[in-house]
C-alpha cells in the first residue's frame, strides 16, 4: 500500500493565460523533482507520440509552477477529491476574471 502521509499538491501555470493551468499532486519531497520528471515525460511523447496528458498543455508553454497545499491522505480517493477542491478553488477565483494576451509589441503613441 502507497504511503500518502505527505502529498503535496503542484500548481503548474501558464504565465501568459491564467486560465491555462494544471494541479498535480505528488509524493515527493521536492515539487522541483516532479516537475522535472513531467518534462522527461512530456520530452519522451513528443519523440513518440504516445500517452498524451492534459499538463503538457501547460509545460509546453511559459510556465511556473508552486506547491499550493500538503497534507496527509488515507487513500487516492481522498487525494482526487482535494484536487477537485483545488481546481474549483482557483477557477472561482478567476470569475469575473478577463483574460488580456500579452503582445510583445511596444506603442510610444
Amino acid at each position: 500500500m502507497k504511503d500518502y502521509t505527505k502529498v503535496r499538491f503542484i500548481k503548474i501555470s501558464d504565465n501568459n493565460d491564467p486560465f491555462n493551468f494544471y494541479i498535480d499532486a505528488t509524493t515527493m519531497f521536492d515539487p522541483r523533482l516532479r516537475i522535472s520528471a513531467l518534462k522527461g515525460q512530456y520530452q519522451k511523447y513528443l519523440e513518440t507520440d504516445e500517452l498524451y496528458r492534459p499538463v503538457y498543455k501547460v509545460l509546453e508553454k511559459d510556465y511556473s509552477f508552486c506547491c499550493v497545499f500538503k497534507g496527509s491522505f488515507d487513500d487516492l480517493d481522498q487525494i482526487k477529491h482535494k484536487r477537485n477542491e483545488l481546481y474549483e478553488f482557483y477557477n472561482e477565483k478567476l470569475k469575473g476574471h478577463i483574460h488580456k494576451p500579452q503582445s510583445n509589441i511596444i506603442s510610444f503613441d
